[in-house]
């Protein structure tokens, strides 16, 4: 079975951390900064109410904290691109990187997926944005 997304997110973004070079124990103390690039289609409910619920899960989350300027790097850019499915279902794509002009290519690609979401399941999955097993 594979590992919980955030796992596997957190222990990359660790890894690009000292890669740049910063500090480990500043590092270790500071919360991991987060840059939500949301995209969803005019149409897509089901998309505006799981960009909310990242937003406010993000913003509660003692692990990470909300990034809003794209210029204050280095830190982890998670890009959702939401478009409508059907009436109570939308289709998501997902990417993490982490973004660090210091670094060559500017960053690093850490993961991807596409999936679904259904209206009575927004919070989960918000709480867990990785494929199905």
């Amino acid at each position: 079975m594979p590992r919980p997304i955030r796992s596997v997110v957190l222990r990359a973004a660790v890894a690009a951390v000292l890669a740049a070079g910063l500090p480990t124990t500043a590092a270790a103390q500071e919360r991991v900064p987060v840059l939500l690039d949301m995209t969803v289609s005019g149409d897509d409910a089901v998309g505006r109410m799981l960009t909310f619920e990242l937003k406010e899960g993000l913003r509660g989350a003692r692990s990470f904290r909300p990034v809003d300027d794209p210029k204050a790097w280095p830190y982890l850019r998670v890009a959702i691109v939401t478009l409508k499915a059907g009436e109570v279902t939308s289709a998501l794509g997902v990417t993490y990187v982490y973004d660090d002009p210091r670094m060559p290519l500017d960053g690093a690609f850490i993961y991807s997926a596409v999936h679904t979401c259904g209206r009575d399941r927004t919070s989960a999955c918000a709480r867990s944005p990785r494929p199905p097993a």
